[in-house]
């Protein structure tokens, strides 16, 4: 089977929604690395599913060496979660698709600070402004 994520992340250093619900096959060099880049199952690691999410990576280089990484928890999982920085990071990526870049930022600020009783009137001010830019 041909791969289309991997080849995504690769040139575009990740793999949001957008790059599933859009075609990115269209990019000479997603499209090219398609071609070669194939996925094949792994009776061993299925044994684990659901419980566990395993995937391994392996790469061949065009000298010859070969690369290879086991992941058995996603990033983001209970096993593996996302640190604070990745997450906040995560945040605005997808705030800033709905929102202001200095409003995703204010919220994020306030939604830190939301258990040392922030001024939650401000909160609510800056997601009616989210609101209404989707809006109009």
């Amino acid at each position: 089977m041909r791969q289309y994520i991997l080849p995504v992340g690769l040139v575009f250093g990740g793999v949001t929604i957008d790059d599933i619900l859009e075609d990115r096959l269209r990019h000479p060099e997603v499209a090219r690395l398609r071609t070669a880049t194939r996925m094949e199952g792994d009776p061993e690691l299925e044994k684990t599913w659901p419980a566990q999410y395993a995937s391994v990576v392996e790469v061949t280089t065009t000298d010859g060496r070969k690369l290879s990484r086991r992941v058995d928890y996603a990033k983001g999982t209970m096993e593996n979660p996302l640190r604070p920085d990745e997450i906040r990071q995560k945040y605005l990526k997808l705030a800033t698709t709905v929102a202001a870049a200095c409003h995703a930022e204010r919220i994020a600020d306030l939604v830190g600070k939301i258990e040392r009783a922030p001024e939650i009137r401000d909160l609510a001010g800056l997601l009616r402004k989210v609101g209404k830019r989707r809006k109009g």
